[in-house]
């Protein structure tokens, strides 16, 4: 899970394949889900993307 302020949720999600967090459960067998969520201050609202990620990077 990835948190960003005043961004974007694919942001997030964008920011956690490019550091390869996944890469720390390599010898996980499941499916991963990636989670990212935004928050605007402006607009009090939350945006959130979710992907399943089967292949460990």
């Amino acid at each position: 899970m990835e948190l960003k302020a005043y961004k974007e949720a694919e942001t997030a999600i964008r920011q956690l394949k490019e550091r390869r967090y996944a890469g720390a459960l390599q010898h996980y067998k499941g499916a991963i889900i990636l989670a990212g969520i935004n928050y605007g201050k402006a607009s009090k609202k939350h945006t959130c993307l979710i992907e399943r990620n089967d292949g460990v990077q």
